[in-house]
């Protein structure tokens, strides 16, 4: 969903995938154990960002031809090199590499699993660094309009922006305005979080957090104007995680065949 494409007056645009020219904006989950750090009551908010750092990461796509497809954003969900990002990041991709804080970069292996009516993607990493973080979901928090969140991604290849902001509300899929739930094809009732923290192109996949480090949300699309970003909410990355597949399978052939069908 978070194509490159610029927002339509009437409808959504994911928050997206940045295409290798940085100039559109478009469309901007395993169990919940990790093996992250415990965090402390002594953490300042910087000391949150630095640790998540290291659980984030910079996805870059090649198509057939080798060429630059899409950019965006995932994190880190499980100690196995599994990753989390929004499905329209990949859904075009030949392959896919991923670049961590450090500068470290590894292959995709593939798809272990998704859903692209709700734009989510669970990738497997060839390897993982040696310092990494698991990002903590917390699918059962009580989302409340007010609550300060981050956001962190690449909006525009700008790599580790961090921004802050609100949750200005939390919206079913069958409460959106106008033509944007039957754009975004998911079911009634999914809930998204909608905030004012910034999202752009290469925001796609990044996580929406709380400001004590855990993953409620999964940046997605925005809507025309301002303030008006979009994150799935974190309990749909858990249900998918709970249908992995056994091996996963190499982006070059999965949308091989999707093609076909």
């Amino acid at each position: 969903m978070l194509g490159n494409r610029q927002p339509s007056e009437d409808g959504a645009a994911p928050v997206a995938a940045d295409s290798s020219s940085p100039a559109d904006v478009s469309p901007a989950p395993a169990s919940t154990s990790t093996t992250s750090a415990p965090v402390h009551a002594s953490e300042t908010l910087a000391d949150v960002i630095e640790r998540l750092d290291d659980g984030v990461v910079f996805i870059s796509c090649l198509d057939e031809a080798g060429r630059a497809s899409s950019l965006g954003s995932g994190f880190v969900i499980d100690p196995s090199g599994l990753v989390a990002t929004n499905y329209h990041v990949v859904s075009d991709a030949h392959e896919a590499q991923v670049q961590f804080h450090d500068g470290k970069k590894y292959d995709v292996e593939g798809l272990r699993a998704c859903d692209p009516d709700g734009d989510l993607a669970i990738l497997q990493l060839a390897a993982l660094p040696e310092r990494f973080e698991v990002l903590p979901l917390e699918p059962d928090v009580s989302l409340r309009q007010g609550t300060e969140v981050i956001a962190i991604g690449h909006p525009f290849g700008f790599q580790y922006t961090v921004t802050d902001g609100i949750i200005s509300a939390v919206r079913k899929t069958s409460e959106l305005p106008g033509r944007l739930g039957d754009l975004l094809k998911t079911a009634p009732n999914d809930e998204w979080i909608q905030t004012t923290a910034a999202i752009s192109g290469g925001n796609s996949g990044g996580p929406l957090l709380t400001t004590s480090g855990k993953v409620i949300g999964i940046n997605t699309w925005v809507a025309p104007g301002e303030n008006l970003g979009f994150a799935t909410h974190v309990r749909n990355l858990v249900r998918l995680n709970q249908r992995l597949e056994a091996k996963p399978t190499p982006l070059a052939v999965y949308n091989a065949a999707r093609r076909k069908t």
